[in-house]
Parts: structure tokens; C-alpha cells; sequence
């Protein structure tokens, strides 16, 4: 299959760590953050929820970034 625009635009940003996200976590996701955390669906959920709030304010690089 031919690689479109958009596909290329993906593989560029997820060069320099940026990945496209589902807007509300997936069961298997959840699953993932109950197991890792301890923790329940809904805390797992609104602990992914308040991530993708806080990272619209958040730089990309520099002292706002964990790498």
C-alpha cells in the first residue's frame, strides 16, 4: 500500500514522541492502567482524562517534557 500524507505525517510524529490518542481510554487500555496503578476503570479513566486535559497547555520540549 502506498504511504498517504497522513500516514507520513503520523510516522513523523511518532518519530519525535508524539502519538495520536483515543479521546476516552480503550477496555484494554484500562485494563493496563487498573493492573499497573492498582486502581479502579473509573480512577484509571479520569486519571487518562485529566493527562490529555493537561497536555494542551503542556510545551513539547524542554522542562514541560519527561524526556
Amino acid at each position: 500500500m502506498p504511504q498517504t500524507e497522513e500516514m507520513n505525517t503520523l510516522e513523523v510524529l511518532g518519530e519525535i514522541g508524539i502519538r495520536l490518542v483515543p479521546e476516552n481510554p480503550t477496555a484494554r487500555m484500562c485494563k493496563a492502567g487498573c493492573a499497573v496503578g492498582d486502581l479502579d476503570p473509573l480512577t484509571v479513566q479520569r486519571v487518562y482524562n485529566a493527562m490529555l486535559i493537561a497536555a494542551i497547555d503542556c510545551r513539547l520540549h524542554g522542562d514541560h517534557s519527561l524526556n
